[in-house]
């Protein structure tokens, strides 16, 4: 088996003609057919079907696209990962973000390559983390942090760390309060919520019995913050996201106990595609950052970062 067959053919499975892939291509329709018959031949099985609307793929010929994709990808990534090692890291990585977690990272991210790694690019998008797992797994973007992601059959998740989640009201609303308090009273106080935390909790909630009733759901963090900082409502985010707030006496945050609530952050990529170099230096530099965000007070390590264990795919 010839590496030009596997392109040829993945030409042919691309555009569904032999027409559109001898053009793509430059190479007679003859000779074209020619390569796929002996590509056939070699392999035994027929994985191509001529009809009056163009070309289909039998199923053997379906599984070979996957696996020729892959090859030609994971040829093309050669050159640019070597010339990487002897002259540095090159390229562009887009790497996606929730929002919880945007703002904290990708300016420190963006400095870090930009001084480091003059010759890489970096691309933030921001989404949560349901519509990053899609993405990745439709290749827009190359690598992601997600939180507490549902398995997803073309995603290899690695887990990077676990951040503690926490009551956040003003002294208004929390007077009394104790540093302290179980997670079943959080239904207790006003709450609002954003999606992606509401998505983050309920297991727990479910877990434990707990009806909460949410006043306000909503997806914007900022609008849902600054709602909290009138002393509207309560709700629980990561501590992290609400240090500064909490430093200046403008908010207070309540340890979560009985059980503690602790976000899951991991990395995501796609798993049919060749890491690259710069994707795995990325990755490492996204370690690093999760490893500075602030730390609870009283509390040593609210933010723990693991040994970057793989998760489970989905079957």
């Amino acid at each position: 088996m010839e590496l030009r067959q596997l392109r040829y053919f993945a030409s042919i499975a691309q555009h569904q003609s032999f027409t559109k892939a001898s053009e793509k291509l430059f190479i007679a329709q003859p000779a074209l057919s020619r390569q796929i018959i002996a590509l056939e031949d070699e392999l035994g099985v027929k994985l191509l079907l001529r009809t009056s609307r163009g070309v289909e793929l039998t199923d053997e010929g379906r599984r070979l696209q996957e696996m020729a994709e892959y090859v030609l990808q994971f040829i093309g990534e050669i050159k640019p990962s070597l010339a990487s090692t002897s002259t540095g890291l090159t390229g562009t990585v887009v790497v996606g973000l929730p929002p919880s977690l945007a703002y904290l990272i990708a300016p420190a991210l963006i400095a870090q390559v930009r001084n480091s790694f003059p010759g890489l690019t970096v691309k933030i998008i921001e989404g949560l983390s349901v519509f990053l797992s899609e993405w990745l797994e439709q290749e827009r973007i190359d690598i992601a942090l997600l939180t507490d992601p549902a398995p997803a059959k073309l995603v290899d998740y690695r887990k990077l760390a676990e951040e503690d989640m926490v009551l956040v009201g003003t002294s208004r609303i929390l007077a009394g309060t104790a540093d302290t308090i179980p997670f079943r009273d959080v239904v207790q106080f006003p709450l609002a919520i954003t999606n992606g935390f509401h998505r983050v909790l309920e297991p727990w909630f479910a877990a434990y019995r707990i009806s909460p009733r949410y006043e306000v759901e909503m997806d914007s963090i900022p609008v849902l913050k600054e709602m909290v900082l009138r002393g509207l409502y309560c709700t629980v985010f990561p501590y992290s996201m609400v240090h500064e707030e909490v430093a200046e006496g403008r908010l207070l945050a309540v340890h979560l106990t009985n059980p503690a609530i602790r976000r899951q952050i991991t990395s995501g990529m796609n798993a049919r595609r060749p890491i690259s170099m710069a994707i795995r230096t990325v990755e490492g530099l996204l370690v690093e950052q999760l490893r500075l965000l602030p730390k609870c007070a009283g509390e040593d390590r609210p933010i723990t970062v693991s040994d970057s264990a793989t998760l489970p795919r989905q079957p």
